[in-house]
């Protein structure tokens, strides 16, 4: 298997917007100031809207690449792959040259790994016909990869050596530790748009409600929500969720309920949404938060029945915290997933059964490595150290140690052994 066969490409493709999102002109001039700068970095906690503010970075005349970085790109020659194929994601001759002296290489990543994309991308940017086209590439989810010296190299050689048209947007829940920050901090190359600028103003909610969710509120309340959310994005979606269902009277009344912090607001609100689904819809959320990404075969196969297409696009256009990646493929707000994961690791024999079928459905459509995560997370450790020896010289031919040690580290010592 080569390196492209392993690069997924709805990773490189910018979130979709669902239908009416609201247009927020103070953010959208705020994000546009990152064409002034070689890298921008968007730092807030999950559930304040970041990829969804910065999709609309396409809207700037610039040519936005994408890279939604996953668990499994702690990998730093998985991220590399990405990285590369990043910028021309439905073009795979784009990537080949790259690729083909990274695998020439035996897949070692070095900062030097980075110069023939960086050649590339000179030449594409200095074209004549190109002169006047700005370039952005958005990293989204940054801190999964936090902390893996490789990565953090090719970041910042990327950014050190990138061409002047290009611009790098990280996107991140907390400060990333590069040590390069604070030489681009000093030298005026660094952009930093923080929770406060991301957070919705008072005069912002009173907009989302009124033009978006058709459910106006006084100056008051908006102020009132405005504070007591601390412009939260998702928990302003969760709140007119509320009082979408009818089971609350008026906002005065979900004011009252609320809790004083955030953490144990996100709780509150979610058990609210989650109860008041119907049971169906309950049990769809509950047994797909199993799967990492979501497609209709994946769901079809996991709850062993048909029409999880629609199901799919209906909880994406209804705001319920399902993300459109495109191509058919979805993934749950991570904030809500790790709820509903938390919810149903209560029911252990249900979520290892889950496990096992999502297991049994990689492995006969050949995706061996996301076989194994679910092996894992069923406990089947025989069945995952029999598939880690079957395709394990594979990854060490192709120079993906990381992938492998951070499997083998999972399984029970015997198992190791």
């Amino acid at each position: 298997m080569g390196l492209t066969d392993l690069v997924i490409r709805s990773q490189l493709i910018p979130p979709r917007e669902r239908r009416g999102v609201l247009r927020r002109p103070r953010l959208e001039a705020r994000l546009g100031e990152a064409l002034d700068y070689p890298l921008t970095l968007v730092q807030a906690g999950t559930g304040y809207g970041k990829s969804t503010a910065l999709a609309s970075l396409g809207s700037t005349g610039a040519k936005l690449s994408w890279y939604t970085i996953t668990d499994p790109d702690r990998d730093p020659l998985l991220f590399l792959a990405h990285l590369v194929c990043a910028f021309e994601p439905r073009d795979p001759a784009w990537c080949e040259p790259a690729m083909a002296a990274l695998e020439e290489a035996g897949g070692r990543v070095t900062p030097e790994a980075l110069t023939p994309l960086l050649n590339a991308l000179t030449l594409e940017l200095a074209g004549d016909e190109r002169l006047d086209r700005e370039a952005i590439l958005v990293l989204d989810d940054y801190h999964l990869v936090d902390g893996v010296p490789e990565i953090a190299a090719l970041v910042e050689r990327l950014v050190d050596y990138a061409p002047p048209r290009l611009h790098v947007v990280i996107s991140t829940r907390q400060m990333p530790p590069l040590e390069a920050l604070t030489r681009w901090r000093v030298k005026g190359q660094l952009l930093t748009i923080t929770r406060a600028d991301l957070a919705f103003t008072a005069a912002e909610i009173e907009a989302l409600y009124r033009e978006q969710y058709g459910h106006p509120l006084s100056e008051e309340q908006a102020l009132a929500l405005a504070t007591e959310t601390e412009g939260w994005a998702i928990a302003l979606q969760m709140v007119w969720q509320s009082l979408e269902s009818g089971a609350v009277p008026n906002l005065d009344a979900i004011l009252g309920q609320l809790p004083s912090t955030l953490e144990t607001l996100f709780e509150y609100l979610a058990q609210d949404v989650l109860a008041r689904q119907p049971p169906a819809t309950q049990h769809f959320l509950l047994s797909t938060s199993a799967l990492r990404q979501m497609d209709s075969a994946s769901c079809d196969r996991l709850l062993a029945e048909e029409g999880s297409a629609a199901t799919l696009r209906q909880l994406h256009e209804r705001g319920l915290f399902v993300v459109s990646l495109g191509e058919g493929v979805y993934r749950y707000h991570h904030l809500f997933h790790d709820f509903l994961r938390a919810r149903l690791a209560q029911d252990a024999g249900h979520s290892q059964a889950l496990h096992q079928r999502a297991a049994a459905y990689f492995r006969e459509i050949g995706q061996p490595e996301e076989t194994v995560y679910h092996l894992l997370e069923a406990r089947q450790y025989d069945h995952a150290a029999q598939l880690l020896e079957e395709i394990g010289p594979g990854l060490v031919q192709s120079g993906r140690f990381d992938s492998l040690g951070a499997w083998i580290a999972r399984l029970p010592e015997a198992h190791r052994d």
